[in-house]
């Protein structure tokens, strides 16, 4: 991959899609100067691809998106995981946002009422359902996390049977 990430270019997370091309996620606004927040694309080839503009979440007031999961999905689809309450989202092998898969992931969906959730990583099963783990805290500024690990059905509602464990 070629080019410089700005904003202190942290990436956390890089995902091969099927056809080769390299997505890029984490906490940086530009590559190579152009304005690309949070999510990037580029060809087989290393070269930013230009035309990629994925929707991405609303996140908490004054906040940046800082890290990013990715995970492969059936069909070329992908995952991107979220912190700063952004939550979960599906999109189609083009970037654009799957509208079939639409979890509710605020953070009551979660089980908390805090405003520090992050999606910290994401499986699809053979059965499409989807595992994500989640870590929140409940206090304020440098309180202690907690971590949960949930299962979506393919739509991205709740899996209800599955218990969800809390690991702390």
């Amino acid at each position: 991959v070629s080019g410089s990430l700005t904003n202190s270019g942290s990436p956390t997370s890089l995902l091969v899609l099927p056809d080769g091309k390299i997505l890029v996620g984490g906490y940086f606004t530009h590559v190579s100067g152009a304005p690309r927040p949070t999510l990037a694309r580029f060809g087989s080839d290393g070269l930013l691809d230009s035309a990629y503009t994925p929707a991405l979440p609303t996140v908490n007031l004054g906040s940046t998106i800082t890290s990013v999961v990715l995970a492969p999905g059936a069909g070329g689809k992908f995952y991107a995981g979220f912190d700063q309450n952004g939550g979960l989202r599906r999109y189609a092998a083009d970037g654009t946002l799957d509208t079939g898969f639409a979890p509710n992931t605020n953070a009551s969906f979660f089980g908390s009422t805090s405003t520090n959730n992050a999606v910290t990583a994401i499986l699809e099963a053979p059965d499409g359902k989807v595992y994500v783990a989640h870590r929140f805290s409940t206090g304020g500024f440098g309180a202690a996390f907690q971590y949960l690990i949930w299962r979506l059905n393919p739509d991205g509602t709740r899996d209800t049977s599955f218990v969800s464990p809390t690991l702390n």
